[in-house]
């Protein structure tokens, strides 16, 4: 059908299961001029709490709150109209159409939380948390009548839920960060028995899987970049809390050369936001090692600060990073990793130009309106090669 503007309709269905992936989506899209789009569902108030770890909590509450569909009623009219080009869901373990598929227990269990709620938090709240938890009557199957399902997936593991996996299996195409090499990892949690007669069946449901990077957001982006300085004094920043070994590893090797070397190294384990940034702008290199998955949101504040991230190799499918410079990446074993500060530090010219690389890269495909643009167009590329 032909829309306003010829701009794609795009339908963003987001359940508060991950809150503050829903929020980074929600924000991404206000800042995507190439599409009109609409949110659905509304949320409870009390919701807002999900986001607090958020630095702009309001904000990203009011990113959830543009174009919002406010009852199922509005949404069916549009749905049943085929209004939209394109859905794209946000549901991490598949809690939206759960209601919609309940057998007679788990439905009885549902409603007596319902009761629960109104006399613990009063009508109000429970009526909310029933209009959100019956808010889809379709499955993921009957959503893909209307238009297009493509799922997106921000989560730190790199395997699917039992859950997810059905949502993959549903969806027309599904974007995954943390993807791993060998797609058949994604079933590492729960693989199907027996796995042997599985691979050639999950195949092709595995094609539909395409890999995005965590990203940074637009707003975000341009504010951290005022922030950078004209002279850098720092030589080699550290800053992180210890999460896993490779960290570790690298905190150690650090400590020991920054007492033999006449490098300025800094190592700090604990930072507000702000000195964090400040310390991170007046630094030529920082090292930046993976943490609950190997993409980090350092990977992107660094260079928005004005420093060259240093990044361990990448143990995931790590899209448009593959393209960027040798030279910001060190081996795992670390076996390079002195190497690769000191030609970074020595060669002023080759570490001006792998900023350069890495701050194109970022600001062409990695903003989060440049994300939720390339997931938008590859789904609806993927739908016009099924029409031919």
């Amino acid at each position: 059908m032909a829309h306003k503007g010829g701009k794609p309709q795009v339908l963003l269905l987001r359940s508060y299961s991950k809150a503050n992936v829903a929020a980074i989506i929600a924000g991404g899209l206000r800042h995507c001029d190439a599409v009109d789009y609409w949110q659905y569902p509304p949320w409870p108030s009390d919701r807002i709490a999900k986001l607090k770890k958020l630095p702009h909590t309001q904000e990203a509450w009011e990113n959830l709150h543009v174009n919002l569909i406010n009852s199922v009623e509005e949404l069916s009219e549009r749905l049943s109209e085929r209004y939209f080009d394109l859905i794209l869901l946000t549901d991490y373990d598949a809690h939206l159409c759960e209601h919609h598929t309940l057998k007679f227990f788990p439905r009885l269990k549902a409603q007596l939380r319902i009761v629960r709620y109104a006399l613990t938090k009063g009508w109000q709240y429970a009526t909310a948390y029933d209009r959100y938890a019956r808010a889809i009557p379709f499955s993921f199957k009957e959503l893909k009548r209307f238009a297009p399902l493509t799922a997106i997936d921000l989560s730190d593991p790199f395997f699917l839920t039992q859950k997810d996996q059905k949502i993959l299996q549903a969806s027309s195409l599904y974007f995954k960060r943390e993807l791993p090499f060998d797609r058949f990892f994604l079933y590492y949690q729960n693989r199907p028995a027996p796995w042997s007669l599985r691979r050639k069946e999950l195949l092709p449901v595995l094609d539909k899987v395409y890999g995005i990077p965590l990203g940074i957001e637009d707003t975000k982006y341009r504010q951290l970049k005022e922030q950078r300085v004209a002279t850098q004094e720092i030589d080699v920043l550290f800053a992180g809390e210890i999460t896993n070994t490779l960290r570790r590893t690298g905190l150690n090797l650090l400590q020991t050369w920054a007492a033999e070397s006449s490098w300025n190294i800094v190592t700090k384990s604990s930072l507000s936001f702000q000195d964090y940034c400040d310390t991170i702008a007046r630094s030529k290199i920082t090292i930046s090692i993976a943490g609950g998955g190997w993409d980090c949101f350092r990977h992107y504040e660094a260079p928005a600060l004005g420093s060259l991230p240093l990044l361990n190799r990448p143990t995931i499918d790590a899209v448009w990073w593959h393209s960027m410079p040798k030279e910001i990446f060190f081996e795992n074993t670390f076996e390079n990793f002195r190497e690769r500060i000191e030609r970074l530090l020595e060669d002023d010219a080759l570490r001006q130009r792998c900023f350069n690389i890495l701050e194109h890269q970022i600001e062409e495909h990695m903003l989060h309106s440049k994300i939720i643009e390339y997931i938008i167009q590859t789904s609806l590329d993927s739908v016009s090669r099924h029409r031919l």
